[in-house]
């Protein structure tokens, strides 16, 4: 029998100050601001075995990580309508200084780096009753600290997460076209382009007979959607909000030493039902579910949620006491193959 122990520490702290700014300009609005963000975060990770009844420190282990980014940015935004179109267009500029630095290992990382982020709508009212609108956004989407941090974190005697320092942010172009119909359903269809993706790849050692998992930016990944949202009323009991969302997502780029060149469709399904029994008791049932889908290397198998919810609301108008039980069939696990 072998007894190990660790324990991780994260000590994040977050400084930041925007500044907005509206003005009326040619008919329509312009929107200007400035942020600033400062965030440090310390990570200590210490390994333990028990060795004749006590427990000693493993070094090799053990890590201790410091992250530090700066983030200085500003926008500049135009809105106008005329007539029965709108028009919005706007750019955002990030100027990224970050410091990552492994006292374990005495390795440091050291970045800076400009980013664009243009985006733009436009709208047509047809009525009050329908609205049909086209957009483009560019996003970014920043790695999680801990994927940053050079060390390896043993899942079990043969398995291991892998830090990568040199993760680079993943950038999405993204497309939207929406219609709304009675000011209460909504058709949505899109399709995001992200580059760089960044992708949990997996390696082996064959000597060794391990096996880690690190995060990289490799190759592209498209997805294409439908969303439609119905909320509906039954009688004056039942009201439901329901979310339905197809999806087609497709990666292609390099994963444990092939080319992964393949797509996957799924679904995806979000139902509210608010019951309202009498004037003090409510009742409440959301329903979540997500069928079998590929994402990489990975068969996600399907997952059913199911939360119920009373709640009694006392004549003061004031309080009331809620009970409320999530995932009461036990199914809401992650399957993966």
């Amino acid at each position: 029998p072998e007894f190990e122990k660790n324990y991780t520490s994260v000590d994040i702290r977050i400084l930041a100050a925007k500044l907005d700014y509206t003005q009326s300009l040619w008919k329509g609005i312009m929107e200007a601001g400035l942020k600033y963000s400062n965030v440090q975060s310390d990570n200590a990770l210490d390994f333990s075995e028990l060795i004749n009844n006590n427990w000693v420190n493993d070094a090799k282990r053990s890590n201790t990580f410091n992250y530090v980014e700066q983030i200085a940015a500003g926008y500049l935004d135009y809105a106008k309508d005329i007539n029965k179109w709108a028009i919005k267009a706007g750019l955002r500029a990030e100027y990224t200084v970050s410091d990552g630095h492994s006292i374990t290992e005495s390795k440091r990382v050291k970045r800076d780096y400009l980013d664009l982020f243009p985006s733009a709508a436009l709208s047509y009212n047809m009525n009050e009753n329908h609205v049909l609108s086209l957009s483009y956004a560019r996003k970014v989407t920043r790695p999680n600290y801990r994927y940053l941090n050079p060390f390896e974190y043993y899942i079990d005697k043969r398995t291991y997460n892998k830090g990568n320092p040199y993760l680079n942010p993943q950038y999405t172009d993204g497309f939207s076209l929406n219609y709304t119909l009675y000011k209460m359903f909504n058709i949505a269809l899109g399709h995001d382009i992200t580059k760089d993706a960044i992708v949990e790849s997996l390696g082996q050692d064959n000597e060794l007979k391990t096996t880690w998992v690190i995060r990289e930016n490799l190759g592209e990944q498209s997805t294409s959607y439908l969303n439609l949202t119905i909320p509906v009323r039954i009688g004056k009991i039942w009201s439901m909000y329901n979310n339905i969302t197809g999806v087609y997502m497709h990666f292609k780029g390099p994963i444990a030493g092939s080319v992964v060149n393949q797509g996957s469709a799924f679904v995806q399904g979000n139902s509210n039902s608010t019951f309202k029994l009498t004037k003090q008791w409510n009742a409440e049932m959301s329903v979540r579910y997500n069928s079998k889908f590929i994402y990489n290397v990975y068969e996600i198998q399907q997952r059913v949620n199911v939360d119920l919810g009373a709640s009694y609301n006392f004549k003061d108008q004031r309080s009331s006491l809620k009970l409320a039980v999530t995932d009461i069939f036990h199914s809401d696990h992650n399957n993966v193959f």
